[in-house]
C-alpha cells in the first residue's frame, strides 16, 4: 500500500481520529504549560515528544450493531379472506416445538369449505353414471358388432350353400330332366316308329289302330315340347338366373361386410364419447376435489404451531402505521397481514457494518469482541460469518457514505440474549508483530506526503516516513524511522534545519 492511501484509510476511521485528537489536546496543554513555565527550548517544548517503540500493532474497528435470528419464522394471514383470532399467545413467549401459537376462524372458509363439499358430490355422482353408461354402451356396441358379424357370415353361408348345394342341384335336375326327356322321346318315337310299321303292313290287320298311332304322335310331340322347354330353362338359368342370383348373394355378403365395419365404427364413436365423458366428468371430480383438498389444507393453516423453539414478537405494525390492527383475540387480520415473527433462538447473531475504506480488511472467520449494551462489563467472542459484496443501498440519508453489512455469529450459545438488542462489535483486522511503532499524534501529512518532527541536537528536524496499518493509539513505520528515536506530538514552535514551518497537525488534519 502507499503511503498516502494508508494514511487516507487512517483518516476514515472516526474512532481513530477523535482519539488521536483527544491525545493532542492534551500535549498541547502539557506544552503550552511548560512553555508559559520557562526554562525549556522552545524549539523542543518539555513532554512533548514520544518514543518510537518496537512491538506488536492490533488493528481493529469497533461499530455497533444489532443482534438478529439468522432463521425465523413470519406468522401471518396465508388466506385470501380475512380471519379472526380466537387464540393467541403472549408477546415475548418463548414456545417450544409443536405448541399452538395462534388459532384463527373465517366464517368465509367455512362457507365455501361446504360449497365445495356439495360440488365434489355431485361430480362424484356424474362421474359414476357415466361410469355407468359406458359399461352399458360397451354391452349395446359389442351386440350390435356381433349382429353384423352374423349377418356377414350368415351372407356368406348362404352364398357357400348356393355356390356348393342349391345351384349343382337345380343345373343337375334340369340336365337330368333333359336327359330323361331325350330318353322318353327316343323309346317314344320307336314305339310310334314300330307301330308305323306294323300298321302299313298289315293295314286292316294290324293291331295298332290309326287313332292310337296318333295319340302316340301327339304324345311324341308333347315331349318334344317339353325337351324344348327344359333346355332353354336350363339356358335361362346358365346364362340368367344363375348370375343374378351370384350377384345377389355377392351383394348380400358385401352389404353384410359393410354393415359390420359400420357397427364397428358406430361402436368405436359410441365408446371414444362416452369414454370422453367418463374423462370430463372424472376431471371435474378431481378438479373439485383438489379445490376441497386446497380448502382443507387452508382449513389446517388456521391453527398454527411452532416448528420449533423460538421467542414470540408481535408484529402489528404500528412503529410505521399507528392505525395498523392491533394484535388480539377477536381482531380481524386481512390476507397476507403479518402478525408475529418466531425468530429461531439457536441461530442468533449480530448484524453490524464497516466502511467502505477498510471493507477490504474484513474477511470471513475474523475473530470479533461483542459487548451487549445490556451488559457492557461482559465481552463474548465472535467470528466474522459473511460480509457483503455490495454496500447497502438503504443508507439514503447518506448517499455519498458506502457501508459493507457484516454478520458476526457468536463462538458459544449466549444466555438472556433477544433479537433487536444493541451491540458494539470490535472486529480485528490485522495483528503484525514486532514492527516500528509510532505515537499517531506525531505523523502527518503534507501535499500526499507523510512527516514527523524528529528531536536530535536539542531540535526537532522534519523527516519524511512510510507508514503501514495504524490504531488508535499507533502507527506502523515502514521507512524512515528507527526504534528508540523521540518524534514531537506537536508541531514545534519554529521550522527545523531549514526553518519551515509546519501549518498542519497529525496525520494531515488542520492544526
Amino acid at each position: 500500500m502507499e503511503p498516502t492511501l494508508k494514511t487516507k484509510l487512517l483518516l476514515s476511521r472516526k474512532a481513530m481520529l477523535w482519539g488521536a485528537v483527544a491525545l493532542a489536546v492534551i500535549v498541547v496543554l502539557a506544552v503550552v504549560a511548560a512553555w508559559f513555565g520557562g526554562g525549556n527550548d522552545p524549539s523542543v517544548p518539555t513532554g512533548a515528544a514520544g518514543a518510537v517503540t518496537r512491538g506488536k500493532l492490533v488493528v481493529s474497528v469497533e461499530e455497533d450493531g444489532e443482534i438478529e435470528a439468522q432463521k425465523r419464522i413470519v406468522i401471518s394471514n396465508e388466506l385470501q379472506w380475512p380471519v379472526v383470532i380466537d387464540e393467541l399467545v403472549e408477546d415475548g413467549k418463548i414456545v417450544q416445538a409443536g405448541e399452538t401459537i395462534v388459532k384463527f376462524s373465517c366464517k368465509a372458509l367455512e362457507d365455501k369449505l361446504h360449497e365445495q363439499e356439495l360440488k365434489v358430490r355431485s361430480a362424484r355422482s356424474d362421474h359414476e353414471q357415466a361410469a355407468a353408461n359406458l359399461e352399458l354402451k360397451k354391452l349395446e356396441v359389442a351386440e350390435k358388432v356381433r349382429k353384423a358379424e352374423q349377418s356377414v357370415k350368415d351372407a356368406e353361408a348362404d352364398q357357400k350353400r348356393y355356390l356348393e348345394g342349391e345351384w349343382p342341384i337345380k343345373k343337375r335336375q334340369h340336365e337330368q330332366d333333359i336327359l330323361l326327356l331325350e330318353r322318353e322321346m327316343a323309346i317314344a318315337q320307336a314305339d310310334l316308329d314300330f307301330k308305323k310299321t306294323w300298321h302299313a303292313k298289315l293295314e286292316d290287320k294290324s293291331p295298332y289302330s290309326e287313332g292310337e298311332i296318333k295319340s302316340d304322335q301327339l304324345a311324341l310331340d308333347r315331349k318334344k315340347l317339353a325337351l324344348a322347354k327344359s333346355k332353354a330353362e336350363l339356358t335361362m338359368l346358365l346364362e340368367y338366373d344363375n348370375p343374378k342370383e351370384l350377384r345377389k348373394l355377392e351383394n348380400a355378403s358385401l352389404d353384410a361386410k359393410l354393415g359390420l365395419e359400420r357397427a364397428r365404427h358406430d361402436a368405436r364413436l359410441e365408446l371414444r364419447k362416452s369414454e370422453e365423458l367418463v374423462d370430463t366428468r372424472k376431471e371435474t371430480l378431481e378438479r373439485h376435489e383438489k379445490e376441497l383438498a386446497d380448502l382443507q389444507e387452508a382449513k389446517e393453516k388456521l391453527t398454527v404451531k411452532a416448528e420449533q423453539e423460538g421467542l414470540v414478537v408481535y408484529d402489528d405494525g404500528r412503529r410505521w402505521n399507528p392505525e395498523a390492527t392491533t394484535i388480539a383475540k377477536g381482531e380481524q387480520v386481512n390476507h397476507g397481514q403479518q402478525i408475529m415473527i418466531i425468530p429461531d433462538m439457536t441461530t442468533l447473531q449480530v448484524r453490524t457494518k464497516v466502511y467502505e475504506a477498510v471493507s477490504r480488511l474484513v474477511q470471513p472467520g475474523q475473530k470479533a469482541s461483542i459487548r451487549l449494551e445490556s451488559r457492557p462489563q461482559e465481552i463474548l467472542a465472535g467470528t466474522v460469518h459473511k460480509i457483503n459484496v455490495l454496500p447497502d443501498r438503504s443508507n439514503w440519508w447518506s448517499p455519498g457514505i458506502k457501508v459493507f453489512p457484516v454478520t458476526v455469529k457468536f463462538d458459544q450459545k449466549v444466555e438472556g440474549i433477544r433479537p433487536n438488542m444493541t451491540a458494539r462489535v470490535e472486529l480485528e483486522l490485522a495483528c503484525l508483530d514486532d514492527v516500528v511503532l509510532a505515537p499517531v499524534a506525531a505523523v502527518f501529512s503534507e501535499q500526499d506526503k507523510t512527516y514527523c518532527w524528529v528531536v536530535a541536537g536539542g531540535g526537532a528536524r522534519k523527516t519524511q516516513i512510510e507508514v503501514g496499518l495504524s490504531n488508535n493509539r499507533h502507527v506502523q513505520v515502514v521507512k524512515g524511522l528507527r526504534e528508540g528515536q523521540e518524534v514531537l506530538l506537536i508541531e514545534p514552535s519554529s521550522g527545523g534545519d531549514n526553518g519551515e514551518s509546519s501549518q498542519t497537525g497529525p496525520m494531515g488534519m488542520p492544526g
